[in-house]
């Protein structure tokens, strides 16, 4: 573990430079013990891959001092905090009205449509963080005959729900915005909500499942989420090594 300053009032947590769940698991434990001690001064804490962003208050406790309650915290975590983990069923349609890149990506890898589809649902991701916008989780564990580059020149505006690929990644665009993911499918189900309790829908450190549903099957969804009626399902289990 090393600690940087960043700037006059947040800094940085940072362990091995190398993207894997292990790695993530452990800035999500240090993330949630830290919210368990609360320690004074602290306002909030961002993970991300391999560290946590830690903003705090100044006056209230000086750069040193939180150093070492950070440290102390660190090596006294408790295993307990990451003992369970969620898994996330999210619906996705796979109809090539709602991909627009699915039948090239296909072409590209010299694989059937459906097989694509098979390749991308079978696969527990990993949720390694969100960002980018709010609620749009980087997801870990795309299969390698999928991973495909960015596009060249990026949409000026993807639709929220949109699951797209990105190199050897995975991710759903969960609001309308700019993206050079390649969209295969789309997920009738918010991503972000502001007015809800828990504005986002998916949380770092658990798993998504991707459940590939019929054109008409999305739409009823969409109805039935449109009038509340509608949650994901969602089905805890013990930690185990990705």
């Amino acid at each position: 573990m090393n600690i940087v300053p960043i700037g006059d009032h947040a800094l940085s947590v940072q362990l091995e430079n190398v993207i894997s769940p292990s790695v993530n698991r452990r800035v999500h434990r240090l993330y949630n013990a830290l919210k368990q001690e609360q320690p004074t001064g602290i306002i909030e804490c961002l993970p991300s891959y391999c560290a946590l962003t830690v903003y705090y208050d100044p006056l209230k406790i000086k750069y040193e001092r939180l150093c070492e309650t950070i440290d102390t915290i660190f090596l006294h975590m408790n295993d307990e905090l990451e003992k369970t983990i969620r898994t996330y069923y999210l619906p996705v349609c796979y109809d090539v009205s709602l991909g627009q890149d699915l039948e090239r990506l296909a072409a590209e890898k010299e694989l059937s449509v459906e097989k694509v589809v098979e390749l991308h649902s079978d696969a527990d991701y990993f949720i390694y963080m969100l960002g980018f916008t709010p609620g749009f989780p980087y997801l870990g564990g795309l299969n390698e005959r999928l991973h495909t580059p960015r596009l060249e020149t990026p949409r000026g505006k993807v639709e929220a729900g949109s699951v797209g690929i990105a190199n050897a990644q995975t991710g759903i665009y969960s609001i309308d915005s700019p993206g050079g993911w390649n969209i295969i499918g789309k997920t009738p189900v918010p991503l972000f909500n502001v007015n809800s309790e828990e504005p986002a829908l998916l949380a770092p450190g658990h798993l998504l499942r991707f459940e590939p549903v019929s054109h008409n099957e999305y739409i009823e969804i969409e109805e039935s989420v449109s009038r509340g009626e509608y949650s994901i399902r969602i089905e805890e289990g013990q930690t185990h090594d990705y």
